[in-house]
């Protein structure tokens, strides 16, 4: 049984990885093949620590390489379940199983295609580095017009290291973080000036609103 099984392979899963072992621990990468992430098409990062000028593909190998280098183990494949089992977890990774006593999850692809906004997001996914003693890093997609080419130019930005205050509680260090990371993204997304797809919200159609008012008043 390992560890802890971390999900998703990206800078902050790495990292992760590298923390648990540091402190004597197990660790296990459960990830899609590096080419699925968006940090992989990355054509240029400037701003991490140490790896200046290097694309999406060079990072991302030299972080698994990392990684395997201090003893992580690596998986392949997409994560279906995760199951509590008494004192360790279950993990279903296509048709494998996997255990761990603990599970961190830094899920790397929940982005909308071609989406260059930052959406809202809470503050309880930042329980997992305060509990572990992780850094928090986050990564930002870019996308710029070309001159010739239609496809737009694709910048990923990592930054980071976030991390909390001993002064704080858990509760005021787990929304410290999450603002300091929504506000670092917001700033990197006004940097995009290629907006090929808009979202916009749906909004509930006016025969959904009466059922739901029906609702309501049998309710009351």
């Amino acid at each position: 049984m390992t560890d802890v099984v971390i999900i998703g392979g990206g800078p902050a899963g790495v990292s992760a990885a590298l923390t648990a072992m540091h402190r004597g621990k197990t660790a296990l990468i459960v990830s899609s093949p590096p080419e699925d992430s968006p940090l992989w098409k990355a054509e240029h990062i400037d701003n991490y620590p140490g790896l200046p000028g290097v694309t999406g593909r060079e990072l991302l190998q030299k972080l698994l390489l990392h990684a395997e280098g201090s003893g992580a183990q690596l998986m392949r494949g997409r994560v279906l379940s995760i199951l509590p089992m008494g004192r360790s977890f279950g993990v279903s990774v296509g048709s494998d199983f996997v255990q761990g006593r603990a599970v961190v999850i830094y899920p790397e692809a929940h982005l909308w295609p071609m989406y260059t906004g930052i959406r809202n997001f809470k503050s309880d996914s930042f329980l997992y580095p305060l509990m572990y003693g992780a850094p928090v890093f986050c990564t930002t997609t870019v996308l710029k017009k070309r001159r010739v080419r239609k496809q737009p130019k694709v910048i990923i930005y990592v930054d980071g290291a976030f991390l909390p205050d001993p002064a704080l509680s858990t509760a005021e260090n787990k929304q410290k973080l999450r603002d300091e990371v929504h506000a670092v993204m917001c700033e990197r997304a006004k940097e995009s000036d290629y907006d090929r797809v808009k979202y916009i919200k749906a909004e509930p159609s006016p025969a959904a609103e009466e059922e739901t008012d029906e609702k309501v008043s049998e309710i009351a």
